[in-house]
């Protein structure tokens, strides 16, 4: 078993590397159609894709073609099917594998920015780029005022930007119907180790519980066909990709026993419902990898 913790890289901290012509190794398990549609590109990056559905009863059909002296990220349309298949390469004993945080759809819409030029009386003009997409807008720097042309709707990250290098608000309005200036806080965003949850049930507690009547709600985060496969009688499926538009279907005030495969997709789990407000969470470790008692199926309904 590999003890390295499982970690996740932020769209901005891959766009860096890929702007900086960085060797990385991308595996991408969405389905081919989606695949040829658009991918991650780089001077430097490399690109294997192996459909999810393909890597469900393991990884060994892609194992070979993983180095171990490379940086390896897996990515997939929402970062659910990606955590998946990085556990199983963690436990095939690689050691450089991330996951990329909000998948493809945080990969399109995010905006990276660049200084491509001085104005003569002072002043700058960034390029912000759009890498996933291949959009640009641009702004315009000068006496403390911001000015965006082009705008995309991910407005946030234009005052954001204009907020950390120091430029003041000029009016949250349009000029000339071409400007607008925006003014925002910024979180910084980088390559983590997630944090472990604290609160934790084993599977045998699990089973106890369920066992003995009680009413339990057991959320399981892993993707729909390993749902299918076998899961817990009784627990409800929301894949991990779908856990933020999914959430108002369940009550921050009941109390939750969340299962994924080993308990790292759970563990993130935990900790976004707990940001939501969530009383009640508790993670089940190991998970399904380890799981010796009664299963429902999809043949079974």
């Amino acid at each position: 078993m590999n003890d390295v913790q499982l970690c996740g890289m932020s769209s901005a901290e891959l766009a860096n590397k890929v702007l900086n012509h960085e060797r990385i190794l991308i595996l991408d398990v969405r389905n081919e159609s989606d695949f040829n549609d658009w991918k991650i590109e780089g001077k430097q990056v490399q690109v294997i894709n192996m459909p999810y559905f393909e890597l469900l009863e393991g990884v060994d059909a892609v194992l070979d073609k993983i180095p171990d002296d490379q940086e390896v990220l897996v990515v997939c349309a929402k970062e659910g099917s990606s955590i998946f298949v990085a556990e199983q390469l963690l436990e095939q004993g690689k050691q450089n594998i991330a996951y990329l945080l909000g998948g493809m759809k945080s990969w399109s819409e995010h905006l990276e920015p660049v200084k491509v030029g001085d104005l003569k009386d002072g002043g700058e003009i960034y390029q912000f780029v759009r890498i996933g997409k291949g959009c640009l807008s641009y702004m315009v720097i000068s006496n403390g005022e911001a000015a965006v042309i082009d705008a995309v709707r991910m407005t946030e990250v234009f005052a954001s930007f204009a907020k950390e290098n120091g430029h003041q608000y000029v009016g949250l309005k349009e000029e000339n119907g071409v400007f607008r200036h925006f003014i925002r806080k910024a979180e910084p965003s980088e390559t983590k180790a997630e944090k472990q949850y604290p609160h934790t049930v084993t599977n045998d507690e699990i089973q106890a519980t369920v066992t003995s009547g009680d009413n339990v709600q057991i959320l399981d985060v892993r993707e729909p066909a390993e749902y299918a496969f076998g899961r817990i009688p009784g627990a409800i499926s929301i894949p991990m990709g779908e856990l933020e538009e999914k959430i108002s279907q369940l009550d921050p005030s009941g109390e939750y026993y969340v299962v994924c495969r080993t308990g790292h997709r759970s563990d993130i789990a935990c900790q976004r419902l707990t940001e939501k407000g969530f009383k009640s969470v508790r993670n089940v470790t190991p998970g399904m990898s380890q799981w010796a008692y009664e299963v429902e199926k999809e043949e079974d309904q």
